[in-house]
């Protein structure tokens, strides 16, 4: 499924259990981890001009060159380490590299250089998330929060294609051996189609609505998936159905999501969904 998984880790945030999923996703397959520690230089900008008044150039020219070798060592000898040992036991192939810069920038660079199928990294809502990432990664992105049962919560709903979920899904439950939970949601706030190629359609009405589903739902029952549809926001809907099963993934598509209550225009659904759920999710972008 997954052949090439990177996981970034922030200066600011490291999560062990990304190390953990990354080997059960790639063992079976024979895949490859590549982490890269990034120390982000934006997180002591703020802490450079406070201490404008107090330090000299010099000095602060030290005081970074210092804080640079600190997280170097943390990631070699905390981090790199154990990750280094933890791989060679399951005989994953395992690199590992140091980087400065911003985070979604390093990702993207890193994506696009190696060829990265997913990007696999640790979230936790107070570490200071850049939430650009969620529209600026090209391939999926997977934000592990290590909460919720061993189930998947597949979704998908009249403002997706509808075609990588399902697929994504159904693998990774056979992959993982997880419970899958499959829902479609009728979003009453955006009441259009999104078509196989992810395009908005014209505004349809409730019954439209209700016949493109139930062929989707038709169509899931053959390959022997059931499917529960529900009717709402897409974003409440969401959170409802991962919080009645306890879910630990929730896989989500490319939704085209652009209005919202009493049809005013909605910036980022994704953001929404990550800001309110408690659980891992999966982005197929």
């Amino acid at each position: 499924m997954f052949q090439k998984i990177l996981v970034p880790i922030s200066s600011e945030f490291f999560s062990p259990a990304v190390f953990q999923l990354s080997a059960l996703l790639t063992q079976p397959t024979g895949g490859s981890v590549t982490s890269v520690y990034v120390y982000e230089e934006r997180l002591y900008d703020e802490l450079e001009r406070l201490s404008d008044t107090y330090l000299s150039h010099y000095e602060k020219e030290e005081a970074e060159r210092g804080r640079r070798i600190d997280h170097f060592r943390h990631a070699e000898q905390i981090v790199f380490e154990d990750a280094k040992a933890f791989f060679k036991k399951r005989d994953i192939l395992f690199e590992s590299r140091f980087r400065e810069g911003m985070l979604v920038d390093v990702i993207n660079e890193e994506v696009t250089l190696h060829q990265f199928d997913l990007v696999l990294m640790g979230f936790e809502k107070d570490s200071g998330f850049d939430f650009r990432l969620l529209s600026e990664v090209s391939v999926p992105l997977w934000l592990e929060a290590g909460k919720g049962n061993r189930s998947i919560l597949a979704v998908c709903s009249n403002l997706a294609p509808n075609l990588k979920v399902p697929e994504v899904s159904i693998r990774l439950a056979g992959l993982l051996g997880w419970e899958l939970h499959m829902v479609y949601i009728i979003d009453t706030e955006d009441a259009v189609a999104v078509d196989e190629a992810g395009l908005r359609g014209k505004q349809q009405s409730s019954a439209e609505l209700r016949r493109n589903a139930d062929a989707f739902i038709s169509k899931m029952r053959q390959k022997g998936v059931e499917v529960q549809l529900v009717t709402g926001a897409f974003e409440k809907e969401i959170r409802k159905a991962a919080e009645r099963i306890d879910a630990g993934v929730i896989i989500i598509g490319r939704e085209k999501k652009q209005k919202g209550l009493w049809g005013l225009p909605v910036k980022d659904s994704k953001k929404k969904v990550l800001q309110h759920c408690k659980c891992s999710l999966l982005f197929l972008n």
